[in-house]
C-alpha cells in the first residue's frame, strides 16, 4: 500500500514538472512573437514619418500663404485708397472739364492694383523657393529631431490666368530612417476684386436686362452686326451688338471679342468657346474646353430661352454667369457643368428660388449691372442715370483650395 502512494506522488511530480516546462516554452514563443510584432510596428511607423514631416510642411506653407496674402492685400488696398477718394470726389468718373478731375479711371486703378498684387505674389513665391529646411519634432522623447521638411526648388512655380492664381509647391519630408518623401501641392484661389461699386444715392443702377441691351445698342464703339458668321462660325475681334434670330455655327477660338446679342442665337457646337458673349436666348449644346465668358442675361419675366441641354467642360479661365430672373427654372436646369465654382448665379429677389444646379455655385444679389460687370471682368457698363457713382475698397477673405499629390 505504501509503494502505491509513493508511485502516485512520483507521477504527480513528473506532471507538474512537465507543465512548468510547457508553460515556459509557450511563454517564450509568445514573448518572441510579441517582440517581433512590436519591432515590425515600429518599422512601419518609422517608414511613415517622412510623409508626416512632408504633411507638416504642407500645413506650414499653406499657413504662410494665408498670412502673407492677408498682409500684402491690405498694402495694395491702402495704396489705392487715395486714388479712389479722388475718383469718388469727381462722381466716380474722370472729367477733363472739371477742375481736379483729370484723374485715373477705375479701370486704371484696378489694373495698377492687380499688377502690384501680382508682384507681391511673385516676391512671396520667390522667398518660399529659397526657404531653408525646417526641423520638426514628431516625438516628445526625441532630443535633436531627425525629421525635417524642405522646399524642392524645381517644383515651385506660380501663374495667374483669367483671375485665378495658382501656386505650385514641392515639399520634401526627411527622416533618417527612410528615403525622403515628395508631396506635390497646388494652392489655388481667385485674385481679389479690390473695390466694390455703389451708387451715391443708394439706388440700383439697373435691374432689367432691357436696360443693359439698350446700353450696348446705344454705345458708338459697338458695331451693329453679329460677332461671328453664320456659315463657319468665324469670329471677329472687337465689340458687336446684334438682335433678332441669328445663327453662328461653332463660334470658337477667338479672343478679343465682346458680343452682345439681344435675341435668339443658334450656336449649336460651342467647343473651345473663347470670347465674351452676352445673350438673351441660346441653343449651345456642347461646350467642351470652355475658355471664354458666357453671360446668360435672358429677358424680363423669365422669357429668355435655353432650347437644348448644354454640357460644359471648363478650362481654368472659363466662366458662365446666369441671370436667374431672365429664364425659367426648368431652362436653367438644362445646363450641366464639371466645375460648379466657375458658374455664377444672380437674382434680384430677396428670397430667390435657385435652380438645382446652383447648389454648389457662387450666388449674387444686388445690382444686375454690377453682376454683369463682374462677369465681364471690368466695369464696362455704366448707369444711364445721372446718379453719382462711388467706389469702396473691398478686402476679400482668402478662399484657398489645396490639392496634395501623394
Amino acid at each position: 500500500m505504501r509503494k502505491t502512494v509513493d508511485s502516485e506522488k512520483g507521477y504527480a511530480l513528473l506532471v507538474v514538472l512537465f507543465l512548468i516546462v510547457f508553460i515556459f516554452t509557450v511563454s517564450a514563443v509568445f514573448f518572441r512573437g510579441s517582440l517581433s510584432n512590436a519591432k515590425q510596428e515600429q518599422k512601419v511607423d518609422q517608414n511613415h514619418l517622412a510623409v508626416v514631416a512632408a504633411e507638416m510642411g504642407v500645413d506650414y506653407y499653406v499657413g504662410k500663404v494665408n498670412n502673407e496674402e492677408r498682409k500684402f492685400q491690405k498694402e495694395v488696398l491702402n495704396g489705392i485708397q487715395a486714388d479712389l477718394t479722388k475718383l469718388n470726389d469727381c462722381g466716380g468718373r474722370p472729367n477733363t472739364t472739371k477742375p481736379g478731375c483729370n484723374i485715373k479711371s477705375i479701370e486704371t486703378i484696378l489694373k495698377e492694383a492687380k499688377d502690384d498684387y501680382l508682384k507681391k505674389v511673385e516676391t512671396l513665391v520667390s522667398s518660399i523657393k529659397i526657404s531653408e529646411p525646417i526641423n520638426v519634432k514628431l516625438s516628445s522623447k526625441v532630443g535633436s529631431s531627425p525629421y525635417s521638411f524642405q522646399i524642392d526648388k524645381n517644383e515651385v512655380s506660380w501663374q495667374e490666368n483669367g483671375g485665378k492664381l495658382i501656386i505650385k509647391l514641392g515639399i520634401i519630408g526627411n527622416s533618417k530612417a527612410e528615403k525622403p518623401k515628395l508631396l506635390k501641392t497646388v494652392l489655388a484661389y481667385e485674385v481679389p476684386k479690390f473695390v466694390v461699386r455703389k451708387s451715391g444715392n443708394n439706388n440700383q443702377p439697373s435691374a432689367k436686362p432691357v436696360d443693359i441691351y439698350k446700353f450696348f445698342k446705344d454705345k458708338s464703339d459697338f458695331v451693329k452686326n453679329v460677332g461671328c458668321s453664320e456659315k463657319n462660325g468665324h469670329c471677329s475681334s472687337g465689340k458687336f451688338y446684334s438682335d433678332g434670330n441669328k445663327i453662328a455655327n461653332n463660334p470658337n477660338n477667338q479672343g478679343g471679342l465682346i458680343w452682345v446679342h439681344n435675341g435668339y442665337l443658334d450656336a449649336n457646337n460651342m467647343n473651345q468657346f473663347n470670347f465674351t458673349l452676352i445673350v438673351n436666348s441660346l441653343n449651345g449644346k456642347n461646350m467642351n474646353q470652355m475658355k471664354g465668358k458666357l453671360i446668360l442675361l435672358g429677358d424680363e419675366d423669365n422669357k429668355g430661352k435655353i432650347t437644348d441641354k448644354i454640357s460644359v467642360g471648363f478650362q481654368s479661365s472659363g466662366k458662365i454667369c446666369v441671370n436667374v430672373d431672365g429664364f425659367s427654372k426648368s431652362d436653367i436646369e438644362k445646363i450641366s457643368f464639371d466645375k460648379p465654382a466657375q458658374v455664377y448665379f444672380y437674382s434680384s429677389s430677396k428670397s430667390p428660388v435657385w435652380p438645382s444646379n446652383a447648389n454648389n455655385s457662387p450666388k449674387r444679389s444686388g445690382s444686375l449691372v454690377d453682376f454683369v460687370n463682374e462677369c465681364i471682368g471690368q466695369p464696362l457698363i455704366e448707369s444711364g442715370s445721372s446718379e453719382v457713382v462711388q467706389y469702396e475698397i473691398f478686402e476679400s477673405a482668402l478662399d484657398l483650395l489645396v490639392d496634395v499629390n501623394y
